[in-house]
């Protein structure tokens, strides 16, 4: 496996534990891991397919795909709580 797919799978692995952080409103616990994310992000190279094998591009694109799924799902819930907090304190 090369380096950016286990970096990709670690991506999404986080990406999976933030929804459970967001479905538990755990709030710190998902800023906590939004950072771990964004260090993983910041040391994959900008042309993916460059720096992944011919038969690792199939598999890094399902990891990407879930992962635009599982933060369309985190961003619903994130904002759904900033509408409560915003409803409260207005």
């Amino acid at each position: 496996m090369s380096q950016v797919l286990a970096q990709l799978a670690e991506f999404e692995t986080l990406s999976r534990t933030m929804l459970q952080a967001a479905e538990n409103q755990s709030w710190e616990l998902l800023e906590q891991l939004s950072g771990e994310r964004e260090a993983v992000q910041a040391q994959l190279p900008a042309s993916l397919e460059e720096h992944l094998l011919p038969d690792e591009i199939d598999s890094a694109t399902r990891l990407i795909a879930a992962c635009l799924t599982l933060d369309k799902q985190t961003f619903a819930l994130a904002d759904e709580r900033k509408k409560i907090i915003t409803t409260l304190v207005l």
